[in-house]
């Protein structure tokens, strides 16, 4: 966690101190999503960040993310959508 929030904290020093609008979790390649939701919410809670955001993630991966931000009375705000990570199969 401390690794987390010392990248954030340098990032945002980089944007000249202010708030970081969206921190997009990016997966659907990420061994440990339920951490990083619960980091980027408590980043949000101390003002971090304005919003936490998803891309390209499952349903199943949604749901996880929505009910471990309200556990923490947060909200996921956004799921960006693109084309199917190469790792991940595809249905048709």
């Amino acid at each position: 966690e401390y690794s987390f929030f010392s990248a954030l904290r340098a990032c945002q020093r980089r944007l000249g101190g202010r708030p970081i609008g969206v921190f997009f979790i990016h997966t659907p390649v990420h061994p440990r999503f339920e951490f990083w939701v619960r980091c980027a919410c408590k980043a949000r809670h101390q003002g971090l960040i304005q919003e936490v955001g998803l891309s390209n993630c499952s349903a199943e991966q949604v749901e996880l993310a929505v009910r471990v931000a309200s556990s923490l009375n947060q909200r996921i705000a956004a799921n960006q959508v693109g084309p199917m990570h190469p790792s991940m199969r595809q249905l048709v």
